[in-house]
């Protein structure tokens, strides 16, 4: 039912940086309108631009949320629109960019009161920071090619002698603590060596990709030492290739942009600092390099059988898949979505424009049946099959620790983004004076891409006594777990799959990325914004009878048949396309 302008909390002043509960959720509301006209907004400008890889590698063709606040502004806008038609009496709306102060202010043209936008950021130091941040953000990208063109050099790296037999490449993620005891852990395949010959693992191949990597030389000579089988991207590249990837910056310019409305909004000053204010990305320059990195091997003459893309669909996938779309005609090309796709996460369902642009694998791959029909949602035509749920293999193992009787025990799962853990953290915390609660302990686990130490800086003081980081694995900790608190990850639908209760955090910044699909409406798992559903939220759960649990634990089972597919020996050699009698 439709809330009248009254409900709706909060001033007379809407501030796009904090929002109140309600205006939150409505806000989560207009995404799902604003969804289909922002992708086709963006499809039309790739038709636009579909020879352009330059354009294809862009934070704004990339519908990356993470990466370009383009689709969270154009919320922001029917956030507004929304609000006044409701007559929601506003008087001042408080942005926090240039290119949003107009923005706004094109919306308001048509209203009849006077509503002051005010842009709580110094335009002129917003200018000055922008073109600091380019500059910082060319040379330390020109520093870190030169250092991974460098780390060949000190390590002696060359072209080895590969087989004789096409191979098989596996994308990965490397980060400074991939490596335990000289062992590279791999968190994207895990396991998947276990039902292959010796002959056919000699054939398989990782390229890694180094993700928040400070010390590269040192990571490179771990890859070199691990004993796996790794091909380095930067034997092939020449320098050449790294000052096309640093010519990106300065090739922006001749991206065709046309001005273009979305909900009968014009959007046309969004839309152009989207494109140039992430004009020096290292994440857009690093795909070029992963373009010209396919066509170099290419060039050497390394025979393909098999290219396994890990598919997030982000800037650095585009340049890798196009490549090897282009240079690697007619072998197999598998993108593998090993997770559960956030809904709101957009660049993780490709688009029409990406398939006709061949800048996404011919083949994706995910790890549950229930998600095939989930990732078309933007492109009915994609080849979708399914996979081994390689990061999720223990939804399937038997429960060996069960949580202390004594304790009703909270994992908190941080997300990647440090703001989002941040608001669970603080939100948590504020439940703890409860008496209701003494009895709760708090776990927390961090996202392996940050560090604690940045967690409890950014938290600030006062860190909580009951708050206990875990140092044991996702598996382990989780089945301590009576109760999940998390958002925006995977992690959530991996504990729904063990009948573990679930509470997303809905986020006051922004808008709320549930990686739980929307039919699963069973009260196994909630959504809260406040500290008071929160608390509400952790008391229904702590107060479940045995009937409750045991229903939770048998929704738990369909849920895992659903979206965890087995890692088995006939499901691995089907996803490496081997001969299943091998």
């Amino acid at each position: 039912m439709e809330k009248s302008a009254k409900e709706i909390d909060g001033p007379d002043v809407l501030d796009l940086s904090y929002l109140s509960a309600i205006q939150a959720r409505l806000l989560n509301e207009t995404a799902e309108i604003v969804r289909e006209p922002f992708i086709s907004l963006i499809d039309s400008l790739s038709v636009d631009n579909a020879d352009n890889m330059d354009w294809w590698v862009s934070n704004l063709s990339s519908r990356n949320v993470l990466l370009s606040s383009f689709y969270v502004d154009c919320c922001y806008l029917a956030l507004i629109q929304e609000l006044l038609r409701r007559g929601y009496a506003l008087r001042t709306i408080k942005v926090n960019s240039v290119a949003m102060a107009e923005t706004v202010n094109l919306l308001l043209r048509t209203q009849s009161g006077k509503i002051r936008v005010e842009n709580v950021k110094c335009p002129a130091f917003q200018r000055l920071k922008s073109v600091v941040r380019f500059l910082a953000h060319f040379i330390l990208s020109a520093y870190r090619f030169f250092l991974r063109m460098f780390a060949m050099n000190v390590l002696k790296c060359s072209r080895r002698c590969f087989p004789d037999k096409p191979l098989t490449l596996l994308d990965v993620f490397v980060f400074e603590n991939s490596f335990k005891d000289g062992t590279f852990a791999d968190r994207y395949y895990t396991g998947f060596q276990n039902f292959l010959s010796e002959d056919e693992k000699r054939l398989i191949f990782y390229v890694p990709t180094l993700h928040k990597v400070k010390n590269i030389i040192a990571t490179y000579r771990s890859i070199l030492k691990s004993g796996e089988n790794f091909l380095l991207k930067e034997v092939f590249l020449t320098c050449a290739d790294y000052l096309y990837a640093l010519g990106y910056p300065f090739r922006v310019g001749k991206i065709a942009l046309t001005p273009k409305t979305i909900l009968n909004m014009d959007v046309t000053p969004l839309m152009k600092a989207a494109l140039y204010q992430d004009r020096a990305s290292y994440g857009s320059m690093d795909a070029l390099l992963n373009y010209r990195f396919a066509e170099r091997l290419a060039e050497a003459g390394i025979r393909l059988r098999l290219v396994v893309d890990w598919f997030e669909n982000q800037v650095v996938d585009r340049g890798f898949n196009a490549g090897f779309r282009r240079f690697y005609n007619g072998i197999s090309h598998v993108g593998y979505q090993g997770f559960v796709a956030p809904d709101r996460y957009l660049s993780l369902f490709p688009s029409n424009a990406e398939y006709a642009g061949e800048v996404i694998p011919q083949h994706v791959i995910v790890v549950g049946k229930a998600l095939v029909d989930r990732l078309r949602q933007a492109c009915p035509n994609l080849d979708v099959g399914v996979g081994p749920a390689f990061r999720f293999g223990g939804v399937w193992a038997e429960r060996k620790d069960v949580p202390d009787p004594s304790l009703f025990t909270i994992l908190i799962a941080l997300p990647i983004m440090m703001r989002e853990g941040n608001d669970i953290l603080k939100l948590a915390a504020s439940c703890l004076e409860n008496k209701m609660l003494q009895t709760c302990h708090f776990l927390i686990k961090q996202h392996p891409t940050n560090k604690r130490e940045q967690i409890l800086k950014y938290f600030g003081s006062g860190w909580p006594n009951r708050f206990q980081f875990s140092d044991e694995d996702v598996d382990t900790s989780m089945n301590k777990a009576s109760l999940l608190i998390s958002s925006a990850s995977s992690v959530c639908m991996e504990a729904l799959a063990r009948g573990i209760p679930v509470i997303i955090v809905g986020s006051s910044s922004g808008l709320t990325y549930t990686p739980v699909p929307h039919h699963i409406t069973d009260d196994i798992w909630s959504l809260c914004y406040t500290s008071d559903e929160l608390m509400k939220a952790i008391l229904y759960y702590k107060s479940r009878d045995e009937k409750t649990v045991k229903r939770h634990e048998a929704l738990g089972k369909d849920i895992r048949g659903d979206y965890f597919e087995p890692v088995t020996r006939e499901s691995v050699r089907r996803f490496l396309q081997l001969d299943p009698r091998g």
